[in-house]
């Protein structure tokens, strides 16, 4: 079961209460950053669908929230669920990608000791995402 399916109550209660949910923008916005990468398409769907309502661009929303987006995905990477890993490693690509790179920078050394820490051991589904994000990241944050 994906990690992020638990919380498809938060995006019912963001929906209907969207005054509410933007007081916890800060907290809802990293999660649906990299929970729209998630591997079963109806949570990404839903999630995708929170971070476009609560945002009005992307590369705006990573400027603003760059600090709890990076720290998000640090999180999320030392997750014990491969597919959040991969998820996290894709949103790292993704943000490395946007304003050239320059919402992502400044967390670019916690980023990539947070993706190194996972490239050894075991293989999983999805690991290849990993260095792809390393890859992005330096490219972004040379």
């Amino acid at each position: 079961m994906s990690p992020h399916k638990s919380h498809f109550s938060t995006h019912a209660h963001a929906s209907t209460h969207t005054h509410a949910a933007a007081g916890h923008a800060d907290k809802v916005l990293p999660l649906a950053f990299s929970a729209k990468m998630d591997e079963d398409a109806d949570v990404a769907g839903v999630w995708k669908e929170v971070w476009e309502e609560g945002v009005s661009s992307e590369a705006g929303a990573l400027r603003l929230y760059a600090k709890e987006i990076a720290a998000s995905l640090a999180a999320g990477l030392a997750a014990p669920q491969w597919g959040q890993k991969r998820a996290c490693a894709d949103a790292v690509a993704q943000m490395a990608g946007v304003n050239g790179g320059e919402s992502v920078a400044p967390f670019a050394p916690a980023l990539a000791a947070a993706l190194l820490s996972e490239l050894g051991g075991r293989l999983w589904d999805g690991k290849e995402a990993l260095p792809q994000a390393l890859g992005a990241l330096a490219a972004a944050a040379p």
